[in-house]
């Protein structure tokens, strides 16, 4: 608010900036947590150290009332693993969407005019063009990707099963399997068909904006530029979508990063073998 005061601007304005400051700060605060009581005890077992937390803090970013069914998915005893649920994945997405528009509001009305006059046309030109795609993507982010993420389970898992006697044939062949580290990321969804319709959605509304911006790059590189549609491949539980990277096959066709959707989650996985190992419970 000194900021404000400190800016010179017309009262009604300044007015009309402050008003919305305390509404935003208002409603950012509603995601904080509320302190409350905690205790805690650690001890060691016949496997290792376990501890258990009781938190009496309210308005948690994560909701422990409810069973980690991902915990089924970790592909039977990786190196390491963690995991949380999360929720107000709706309320986080109105929060953001509301005050990106107002923030959006703010940029015509006070960054548009400062452009210099030689560059003011093709921009104003440029984000007039992408407003509807911007709507659109906005638009596919509420009705299918939200609905698809009321799960809000999210893990980390570090496996270790994946070896080969010869990565490369560039190196000798080993006597022994040679392990490589295999990290996945893991997302709980509630519909797979509308997490998938809602990637789908997202391909084409950026290659949409880079058609867009290409219609302005004087150079023509943009223009060159399109994402395509990933390949597929079944698997026994679900599907995995990936684009082939011809360099890994050099190494080894093992290796090949792939998002793969399940019944009830989709996972980023460096090879097909760990994606079955994480789909079969």
């Amino acid at each position: 608010k000194d900021l404000i005061a400190g800016a010179n601007l017309p009262k009604d304005i300044s007015k009309r900036i402050e008003k919305d400051v305390d509404a935003l700060t208002k409603e950012a605060f509603e995601f904080a947590p509320k302190i409350g009581a905690r205790v805690g005890v650690t001890f060691l077992s016949n496997k290792g150290c376990e501890s258990a937390n009781y938190d009496f803090t309210s308005n948690m970013p994560i909701d422990g009332s409810k069973p980690l069914g991902l915990l089924q998915n970790f592909g039977g005893n990786p190196i390491f693993a963690t995991m949380l649920r999360g929720k107000d994945v709706e309320k986080a997405w109105t929060f953001f969407s509301k005050w990106g528009a107002v923030g959006y509001g703010y940029f015509n009305e006070f960054a548009i005019p400062n452009i210099p006059a030689d560059q003011k046309e093709p921009v104003t030109a440029f984000l007039k063009k992408l407003e509807p795609t911007i709507a659109k993507l906005a638009k596919i982010t509420a009705s299918d990707l939200i609905h698809a993420m009321k799960d809000a389970q999210i893990a980390f898992v570090l496996d270790g099963k994946l070896g080969s006697k010869q990565w490369s044939a560039m190196l000798p062949k080993s006597k022994k399997d040679l392990y490589v580290p295999e990290p996945a990321f893991i997302l709980g969804i509630s519909d797979a068909a509308k997490f998938g319709a809602a990637i789908k959605g997202y391909r084409e509304g950026i290659n949409q904006i880079i058609k867009d911006a290409a219609g302005f790059d004087p150079t023509g590189t943009l223009s060159a530029i399109k994402i395509p549609a990933p390949e597929e491949k079944t698997l026994k539980e679900g599907k995995a979508y990936f684009y082939p990277i011809p360099m890994l096959e050099d190494i080894n066709k093992k290796l090949q990063p792939a998002a793969v959707v399940g019944p009830n989650f989709s996972a980023i996985t460096f090879s097909f073998e760990h994606a079955e190992r994480l789909l079969n419970k």
